[in-house]
């Protein structure tokens, strides 16, 4: 498997290494891939059914329309994000330690 990580270790090409991901990062990272979308989601159907008797809609499809359209939204929030936080050495693995 390649991954692509800050050699704080000095290994060399075809080194057998161990790495590390900061849990903290890691989590953040999970929640933001999984949870985020399926929360914006959530919401934007809510607001569907809150929203649809005032604007004389069936509440089933602006549901739909809105849940789908803030899961778009979630994806393009998380690949903007997702650009910033590559940069940042906190999300990054690191090589910690070269193996014999």
């Amino acid at each position: 498997m390649e991954v692509e990580a800050l050699n704080d270790a000095g290994a060399k090409v075809g080194d057998r290494i161990v790495i590390s991901i900061d849990s903290a990062a890691l989590l953040k990272v999970s929640f933001m891939l999984y949870v985020f979308p399926i929360l914006l989601m959530l919401i934007g159907a809510a607001l569907g059914q809150k929203f649809a008797p005032v604007f004389t809609l069936n509440p089933s499809a602006l549901s739909a329309a809105l849940g789908i359209t803030c899961f778009v939204i979630a994806f393009c929030v998380i690949r903007m994000r997702g650009k910033k936080m590559a940069r940042k050495k906190e999300y990054q693995p690191r090589v910690i330690r070269i193996l014999k």
